[in-house]
């Protein structure tokens, strides 16, 4: 997309008898009717574009706001109910949730980050993943690294390993109701979802690995104060408590070193995954505190381009905002491990298992994390040969 050049007038832009929005930026001490002034007001436009934000209480499971668009009365359309989109690598925590329950991966297991032709046996076809968000391929990478980059080789290489359809499966338990591709694009987030579904199965990994509805109308009463209907969440295990704290610690470098570094303006725990489709048609953020999960979808309702625009550039900013407010008054709590869970100083490239000065603190399953190797050192002594 390309800049038009700045109008010189207003009848460039408007005609009369066009009706505008316009936002009053001041007004004087006193107004006289006989006298009216002329007011400073700046043009509120209406965007083509559109987006949607879901928010839910991922332990209580309350939906705390919904946004459908950016002016509902427009279409009647909710876009974050009724909106069919392909969430792209938003999707790609799902995808490591199957990886990491299945013991198939750690966060400090390596992928190669390479240019590959892959032959899906699914659908017959060969092609060649490429990473969106930055087309460059790092090398042997840590899968924490992969996530927090955003690498579309190693997620595709994953769900080869796992099959697409243990990926489905995974993705079912957690939230995601919609049918998803059974061949090995669904690694990169091209089976549709709506921003509400998307946002429960965030809520399944920010509340420990537990599914539960979304509850919209919490309590209906009638005129005496009695309770017709009241409504309570019924949690079930959707993947393993571990595997949803892995998965989390795994989302919290996106936040601190990734593509969503912007939100660590927040200086609060967070997590989440920015996600950008083909064309950038669609852009997202999905991420969660402790205490909050919310999802942000922006596009065009007739799926074009958004040119440039990302999940990083579009999306996260609107997350970053309303989570600075929604959580102004809460204060900061950190993710807690559940017991079962063990952390090993690793080091961050390799994953290798080291206390070398720089190494990380990484989390894994209990009985997937690795031990340091132990050998005993060669004698600085040569023996007498017996005569």
């Amino acid at each position: 997309t390309t800049r038009t050049p700045s109008p010189r007038s207003v009848s460039q832009i408007l005609r009369t008898g066009d009706v505008v929005t316009v936002r009053i930026l001041s007004l004087p001490e006193s107004l006289s009717t006989k006298n009216l002034p002329t007011l400073p007001v700046e043009l509120i436009p209406h965007p083509k574009l559109q987006g949607a934000m879901v928010v839910i209480d991922p332990h209580s499971r309350l939906v705390r706001a919904i946004v459908g668009g950016y002016d509902l009365t427009q279409t009647g359309f909710l876009r974050a109910t009724q909106a069919l989109r392909q969430p792209g690598s938003a999707f790609k925590p799902i995808v490591y949730a199957a990886g990491i329950d299945s013991k198939t991966i750690t966060p400090a297991s390596l992928c190669a980050d390479s240019p590959v032709v892959i032959r899906d046996k699914w659908t017959g076809k060969a092609w060649k993943p490429e990473n969106y968000e930055d087309g460059r391929y790092d090398g042997n990478i840590t899968y924490r690294t992969a996530l927090s980059k955003s690498k579309n080789t190693c997620s595709v290489k994953l769900v080869e390993t796992l099959t697409p359809e243990k990926v489905i499966e995974t993705a079912k338990a957690m939230g995601i109701s919609s049918k998803q591709p059974l061949n090995l694009t669904i690694a990169l987030g091209t089976g549709e979802v709506t921003p509400f579904e998307l946002a429960n199965a965030y809520a399944t990994l920010a509340s420990g690995g537990y599914f539960a509805k979304p509850i919209t109308i919490r309590k209906i009463v009638d005129s005496d104060g009695a309770i017709l209907k009241e409504a309570k969440p019924e949690p079930k295990e959707a993947i393993n408590p571990a595997t949803a704290f892995v998965v989390g610690h795994m989302m919290t470098s996106v936040v601190q070193e990734g593509t969503a570094i912007r939100a660590k303006k927040l200086e609060r725990p967070l997590a989440g995954k920015t996600g950008t489709t083909n064309q950038s048609k669609n852009a997202w953020f999905a991420g969660f505190s402790p205490e909050l999960v919310s999802v942000v979808w922006v596009g065009f309702d007739n799926n074009t381009s958004m040119g440039r625009l990302t999940g990083s550039s579009a999306a996260l900013p609107i997350w970053v905002n309303f989570m600075e407010e929604a959580l102004k008054s809460i204060p900061k709590t950190q993710f807690i491990p559940p017991s079962d869970v063990v952390f090993r100083r690793v080091d961050r490239d390799t994953g290798e298992p080291t206390n070398d000065v720089g190494s990380i603190e990484e989390v894994f399953l209990p009985g997937t994390e690795p031990e340091l190797q132990t050998q005993e050192l060669p004698s600085l002594f040569i023996e007498d040969e017996e005569p």
